[in-house]
């Protein structure tokens, strides 16, 4: 693939000072399982979001993928609770 770059985000909701619900983004970092698809499909660049709005921007060829991190969903998973939104 040539050229190809991912953007991933994710958002969540949370209560302003007077308690309306705002959008906000969430921390929506690739797995390692998933930066290993990246590598292997020849995607080079990965965007993706944090809690604080920030915008990560990752050259997918330097990601140790050796290095454990899971991703909110699947520790949800894990803890059974893959169900909640």
């Amino acid at each position: 693939m040539k050229q190809v770059k991912i953007f991933i985000t994710k958002k969540g909701y949370q209560k302003d000072e007077k308690g309306n619900q705002v959008e906000t983004t969430l921390y929506a970092r690739p797995c390692a399982e998933c930066f290993k698809l990246m590598q292997h499909y020849g995607i080079k660049k990965v965007y993706y979001t944090t809690k604080e709005g920030d915008i990560i921007s990752v050259n997918t060829n330097k990601v140790d993928t050796n290095e454990e991190f899971v991703s909110d969903a699947q520790r949800l998973f894990k803890e059974d609770r893959h169900w909640i939104t």
